[in-house]
């Protein structure tokens, strides 16, 4: 299964790794709704929670 591998690099102490991916991810998606469906949305952002398929995991104990 994919979570096999975000597993693996979240137990590996790549924790600070998959924070900065998060969070680059997080980045170009709002830049792309702001370019193509809410100019600017990032100014209307307070707060930014993003999760991982390891985290829908663990909250929810599906895959």
């Amino acid at each position: 299964m994919a979570h096999r591998r975000f597993d693996a690099d979240y137990s590996s102490d790549r924790k600070d790794d998959c924070r900065q991916q998060k969070e680059c991810v997080t980045g170009v998606l709002i830049e792309e709704a702001e370019g193509v469906v809410i100019p600017g949305l990032s100014a209307m952002i307070e707060f930014i929670e993003a999760a991982t398929p390891l985290i829908n995991l663990r909250y929810t104990r599906n895959p």
